[in-house]
């Protein structure tokens, strides 16, 4: 997986958890490299079943010894910890993640467990064939943090040969990131001149 022009390219996770005490959040935008915790068709609660960069999961070997197949769910959750001027509140957070063409469902919550975010998706996750909906969504939000948060991503896939998170999320200032994301937007509502009747 390759990162992006123009972020950060010197700070990765390591065992679910994200040490950004050290960066500025307003220089460059973040893409969340590095091994997140992972929990096959579970929620995630307790010990993780991987630790993963995100990526195709089809064919991924889990901790017990299983390989996954390309259909399924999982869940996805990286834990971020803040600057402390970040957690003033006085620089508001956002993050994007690019469309995928699987359905996936993000929420960001406090280490206390209060939401930060109302949870973002594309598409319906679902457990099964029937439940599952997929979706060519382009997500992004903002946020105030005052204290460190989880990033959890769930990704259901019931209809390519390989399942998982196909663009890594990106964080960083909100002006910061809607600056950067804004020509995309453009182009989505305007469309391409091609698009557009004479």
């Amino acid at each position: 997986m390759l990162l992006l022009a123009g972020c950060h390219a010197n700070v990765s996770a390591k065992n679910g958890v994200m040490d950004l005490r050290a960066a500025d959040l307003r220089s460059a935008p973040l893409q969340l490299f590095g091994d997140w915790d992972f929990y096959w068709e579970r929620a995630a609660n307790g010990r993780p079943d991987a630790s993963v960069l995100p990526g195709h999961w089809r064919g991924l070997q889990l901790t017990d010894g299983r390989k996954l197949p390309g259909f399924g769910w999982a869940t996805y959750r990286l834990k971020v910890l803040l600057p402390d001027a970040a957690k003033s509140g006085a620089t508001p957070l956002a993050i994007s993640i690019e469309p995928v063409d699987t359905a996936c469902r993000i929420s960001i919550t406090d280490v206390s467990g209060h939401p930060l975010i109302t949870p973002m998706g594309a598409g319906v996750v679902g457990a099964d064939e029937k439940t599952h909906r997929s979706s060519y969504t382009h997500l992004h939000a903002t946020f105030v943090a005052r204290e460190d948060f989880y990033i959890t991503i769930e990704v259901s896939n019931f209809s390519l040969r390989t399942g998982g998170i196909f663009s890594l999320p990106l964080l960083a200032g909100a002006i910061l990131l809607c600056l950067r994301w804004m020509p995309w937007a453009m182009r989505r509502i305007i469309g391409s001149p091609k698009s557009i009747p004479a």
